[in-house]
């Protein structure tokens, strides 16, 4: 753990690196936390997503030409989005862009990125990878299992709908090592305790099971006790610039 870093009040994190510092979005009611060099809180606010009309949960965010595109699931208010207030209900992953380099100002576009109907369950925690080649890869929260999708449109339909964790674990998120291949990093609960594990996918879309996924995140790690759940992880490089 970075000892310098203050905790922020918030919760499901994505981090991005933009404009010489690291951008952390989540779900706290200040939805985003700028950070320098040295750790220190710069900037933080709210975010609006003009076009949106239920709000916003579970960001995930890449820079596509400069700009900020966020993807998440959209909010509704009074009851839990990931799921359906009535089953069948179709759920869906939206993106939004930011507006004239703005953190906190987005602009909802139009469609949806990725869908899947439901008789039960979620659909939930979206994260957008960019691949070295292109294209793009998003993944999806089904509960205890990943759903992994493709494009090489950022603002089109992604397809796929392949389950990437059966049961090994939710709330992705994943990276483009340096020899292209992909970590996917999950939450799932050992021995009663919420940690973080970790894959290596032998393809973008290739399906890992339990033995794939090795514990690389825990609260022993933190220094905070072995009985502290830890969850939901963001990974991204360390900033080049950065000592």
């Amino acid at each position: 753990m970075l000892q310098d870093f203050a905790p922020l009040a918030g919760s499901v994190p994505d981090i991005v690196e933009y404009d010489g510092a690291l951008y952390i979005y989540h779900t706290g009611l200040e939805h985003y936390a700028s950070v320098n060099a040295c750790l220190q809180v710069t900037e933080s606010g709210s975010v609006a997503i003009s076009g949106e009309s239920g709000g916003f949960v579970d960001t995930s965010l890449i820079l596509v030409d400069g700009a900020l595109t966020m993807f998440y699931l959209p909010g509704i208010i009074g009851m839990d989005p990931a799921g359906c207030q009535d089953y069948p209900c179709v759920k869906e992953i939206h993106s939004a862009r930011s507006v004239n380099g703005s953190a906190s100002s987005f602009a909802q576009i139009p469609g949806s990125r990725a869908s899947a109907n439901l008789t039960g369950g979620v659909f939930s925690d979206p994260d957008i990878v960019s691949r070295s080649n292109g294209s793009y890869l998003l993944y999806v929260s089904s509960g205890q299992s990943v759903l992994g999708y493709s494009s090489t449109d950022i603002d089109g339909s992604f397809t796929g709908g392949v389950t990437i964790s059966n049961g090994a674990g939710g709330v992705p998120s994943a990276i483009e090592a340096p020899d292209g291949a992909i970590w996917l990093y999950v939450t799932t609960t050992v021995g009663g305790v919420e940690v973080i594990r970790r894959a290596l996918l032998a393809d973008d879309l290739t399906p890992a099971s339990w033995v794939d996924f090795v514990t690389v995140m825990n609260g022993s790690a933190l220094g905070l006790g072995a009985s502290v759940s830890v969850s939901s992880p963001s990974i991204i490089p360390w900033p080049s610039s950065w000592k």
